[in-house]
């Protein structure tokens, strides 16, 4: 369920219940790792600081001063909205080398669902 936090009369209230897992962000890493879990006891929310499609208030929250060097991938790689930035590039083509595919050499690690014994 997509449940839109400025419409508190839905009746959701996330606050109210139990969660097992928050996520933050509803782009393609946290919709992979929320998908990891259909089918599970685990409950999931997935907070996304954005609405269902990209709008000029999401925008505003990428708004910074940046000190020092110039970076400009506040504002142009960045989307506010169910999907981040894959709504914005198709994504790129890099080469894999042999020392990425090492054992250990990745960030992720297995997660397990709650047995169902477990409080």
């Amino acid at each position: 369920m997509i449940h839109n936090f400025g419409n508190p009369g839905d009746g959701f209230a996330p606050d109210a219940q139990p969660w097992d897992l928050c996520i933050v962000g509803a782009g393609a890493a946290g919709l992979a790792l929320a998908a990891q879990f259909l089918d599970t006891p685990w409950r999931v929310l997935v907070l996304e600081s954005g609405l269902s499609d990209p709008d000029a208030f999401g925008n505003e929250l990428n708004v910074l001063d940046s000190v020092g060097m110039r970076h400009d991938g506040w504002r142009d790689g960045r989307v506010r909205s169910f999907g981040g930035t894959t709504r914005a590039w198709g994504g790129q083509r890099r080469p894999t080398y042999e020392c990425n595919c090492q054992h250990g050499n990745h960030a992720l690690t297995q997660i397990e669902p709650p047995s169902a014994t477990s409080g």
